[in-house]
């Protein structure tokens, strides 16, 4: 059994005044990247899925609702990418990027939640087999999107910076 004691250590954060703020950024920004590769992969999966299972002769990628339903997801996963892309440049480049990351961590939060329904839905069942793969991007989907809190709080406080200026 091991026993450490803190008494007399200084208690100095390091890296300055603003480097817990600044690590919270970049970690939003790692989640949100995070999240734009799990549902690329879950969306590429699905669109070969769609592909290759037939229905009634046919390649069930050929009907409208599943091909409009991954066109969807198409927009979300382009969505994440630009929100992500343009909070990590604004933080690289040392602007300011608190609007930004609110708006990245809202598409990674409640738009990836769509990409995972979606992808799991054209799917069907072979979605949640242990078998085939998707099961385990859709629950790392869950775990970020409840990493990055909720797309509600989120939106609030978005809204709170714009209204201060």
């Amino acid at each position: 059994v091991w026993e450490i004691s803190f008494e007399n250590t200084p208690a100095e954060p390091l890296g300055g005044p603003g480097a817990v703020d600044w690590l919270i950024d970049h970690l939003v920004v790692a989640v949100c990247a995070t999240q734009l590769g799990v549902c690329e992969t879950a969306l590429r999966l699905t669109a070969s899925y769609a592909s290759e299972r037939e229905q009634f002769g046919r390649p069930i990628a050929t009907f409208q609702a599943v091909t409009q339903r991954l066109a969807d997801q198409f927009i979300n996963v382009g969505g994440i990418h630009l929100a992500t892309l343009s909070a990590a440049w604004r933080l690289g480049e040392g602007f300011d990027a608190a609007e930004d990351l609110l708006v990245a961590k809202w598409w990674a939060s409640e738009r990836a939640t769509e990409v995972a329904h979606a992808t799991q839905h054209c799917h069907g069942g072979m979605g949640v087999s242990m078998e085939y793969p998707l099961h385990r991007y859709t629950l790392w989907n869950k775990h970020l999107t409840t990493s990055l809190g909720a797309g509600t709080q989120t939106l609030r406080a978005l809204g709170s910076l714009l209204a201060a200026g």
